[in-house]
């Protein structure tokens, strides 16, 4: 048979350094499986597009050479190949030297905000992250900065500029406590610290938290703030309300949770509320974008949901919830998040 030639070439789905990719050379061969530092590594399938010849082999493979274990092909014919059809692949090698590196900053000594913000720091602490240390296979690093203490602006400039991460790593920021706009960005500025402190003196734009963190190795890097973003909002501007619902139970899907953590890459940056809007509380419990996002993971990851868990679909899902209860107190109250450099 002749070689089939095919319109694209290189890295066309998925990722081929690090992770599930498809790959199609110059001359027509194609790989789909997994890579490891840019090579076949692990489990594969390699058509060899040749002249006369179409030989197929799925199994494994190390360090970009083919193994002795799977099965070789000689047959005269064209396959399709499909990166999603890799989805069952164990994945524990791809994770066994990969970190999530979960930074949390609450304000829970602060007299308006701190007991939301310390519904916060239980709902991470105890919920969310034992979630991904037991579902996810990736190891679980924590940075809790929380209480007068530790909510510093020079603990989070060191928190987040010192320690190392690999480029496989998943970094994850989260802050709770206040926040304004000073006009320089859509995002808020975030501050830390004592109240009566000078404003100069403690505040850090996310954006900038956000360009710091991606400019360390990693393969995901997700961003968040539940903070006011109004220019000069006052602490009395903030609405304390019940209408958020109790948190429902979900069971857990460990597929879902890979889906998030290990399929996915990206960097993303999201705040509670617009650019001149308020965030607003939840009596005794976290704020609406807190809640919103706990009940958006929680459905998204809840084995009877049948469809692929992504980012995009949670930040979307917190927005709406988020919105809609700010809607039934009279305000407005819209998250808003983007993705990579279109942030800057």
């Amino acid at each position: 048979m002749y070689p089939t030639y095919y319109s694209e070439r290189g890295c066309v789905s998925g990722n081929c350094e690090d992770g599930i990719g498809l790959y199609i050379w110059s001359d027509g061969d194609v790989h789909a499986g997994v890579w490891k530092d840019g090579d076949q590594h692990y489990w594969g399938a390699m058509f060899w597009n040749e002249y006369g010849n179409a030989d197929f082999y799925q199994g494994m493979f190390r360090n970009g050479d083919r193994q002795d274990r799977g099965l070789y092909v000689y047959e005269n014919a064209t396959p399709k190949f499909e990166v999603e059809a890799l989805s069952y692949l164990d994945r524990r090698e791809l994770t066994a030297n990969s970190t999530i590196h979960f930074i949390l900053f609450t304000a829970t000594d602060d007299r308006r905000v701190g007991t939301s913000c310390e519904e916060t720091n239980k709902y991470f602490r105890n919920t969310f992250v034992p979630k991904l240390a037991r579902y996810s296979g990736m190891q679980v690093r924590t940075y809790y900065r929380s209480g007068s203490s530790y909510f510093t602006l020079s603990a989070l400039k060191r928190t987040i500029a010192n320690h190392s991460t690999g480029r496989n790593d998943v970094i994850f920021f989260y802050y709770a406590g206040h926040g304004y706009n000073r006009g320089y960005s859509d995002f808020p500025t975030i501050t830390l610290g004592r109240s009566g402190e000078s404003i100069a003196s403690r505040q850090k734009d996310l954006i900038d938290v956000y360009t710091t963190l991606q400019r360390k190795p990693h393969r995901l890097l997700l961003v968040m703030a539940e903070a006011c973003n109004k220019v000069y909002a006052r602490r009395n501007d903030m609405r304390v309300s019940n209408i958020v619902n109790n948190f429902a139970l979900y069971q857990d899907e460990s597929r879902h949770i890979k889906e998030l953590f290990v399929q996915s890459r990206g960097d993303y940056l999201m705040s509670s509320s617009g650019k001149n809007q308020l965030s607003h509380l939840a009596s005794g419990q976290p704020g609406f974008f807190t809640c919103s996002f706990r009940d958006a993971f929680a459905h998204y990851v809840d084995m009877g949901y049948s469809g692929t868990a992504t980012w995009g679909k949670i930040f979307n899902q917190t927005k709406s919830n988020t919105r809609s209860n700010a809607e039934q107190i009279g305000e407005v109250q819209v998250p808003q998040w983007c993705e990579g450099d279109y942030c800057n």
